[in-house]
């Protein structure tokens, strides 16, 4: 509801002011910070949108900590996405923790949006590409969400996997990272099994993707927590990786 508030207040009578008050732990993350604004059509993700940074947004405790224990997974990778982008501690700290689900989001809630709103200040109107490494696993993510039905978060648990696993082929990122991510993401419930989407399916959808420009799409590798890599790379160059770790069959 915060992307659908957001973009109706920056239409209406060409812009008003929005307050966020996030009731899920995904929006309270996610949705709520960074201006960004949109809306699906039909099967395509995201695909009509606008900037408009709310004037604030509000976090009730009481709301957000007496949400169903099943929406802090679906936000639970989320917040490993933010924590990779952020540094080597952060994912560190996530892996040493025994907490619940539940109680490790809300201790680590806030330093992410403030990692987050970080990384949108330096490129708010996404103009010098620099917020698109927010993107990380989420090209892959689209297409198990659409093709698979898998929700949000297990969707984006195996886009975080499958840009680790391709990162460390691309640039050399250390194995021992992807053991310790997929050892977190297991420990929370996020290492859902999926039927492999066939490779016309799998095409099609990342054609839809709207960081594709031309026979290429711009996907963001890790060189190591904290250290993120935008690369072009033909559609093919997908497939077969997809087809490599397994996620995608040969028709």
């Amino acid at each position: 509801m915060t992307d659908f508030g957001a973009f109706l207040a920056s239409v209406y009578k060409r812009g008003r002011p929005v307050i966020h008050v996030p009731s899920t732990p995904l929006a309270a993350l996610d949705a709520a910070h960074g201006g960004k604004t949109a809306l699906n059509v039909g099967p395509v993700k995201n695909y009509i949108g606008s900037f408009w940074e709310p004037e604030q947004v509000w976090w009730v405790e009481p709301l957000l900590g007496s949400a169903p224990g099943a929406l802090f997974k679906e936000a639970f990778s989320e917040l490993l996405k933010m924590a990779l982008l952020t540094s080597e501690d952060s994912v560190v700290e996530l892996a040493q923790s025994t907490s619940s689900t539940r109680e490790l989001f809300l201790e680590h809630l806030e330093p992410m949006v403030q990692g987050k709103r970080a990384i949108v200040a330096l490129d708010p109107r996404e103009k010098r590409g620099l917020r698109r490494i927010l993107n990380l696993g989420h090209t892959v993510a689209h297409a198990l969400e659409l093709h698979r039905q898998l929700s949000h978060g297990s969707a984006v648990a195996q886009g975080l996997r499958w840009a680790l696993r391709w990162s460390e082929l691309l640039t050399d990122l250390r194995g021992d990272w992807i053991e310790v991510c997929e050892s977190i993401l297991d420990r929370h419930g996020l290492m859902d099994e999926f039927e492999p989407l066939g490779s016309a399916v799998f095409e099609q959808a990342l054609s839809a993707d709207k960081k594709r420009t031309g026979s290429k799409i711009q996907e963001v590798f890790l060189s190591a927590p904290g250290e993120p890599v935008l690369l072009d790379l033909p559609l093919s160059k997908f497939v077969e990786m997809g087809q490599k770790v397994g996620w995608v069959r040969g028709a």
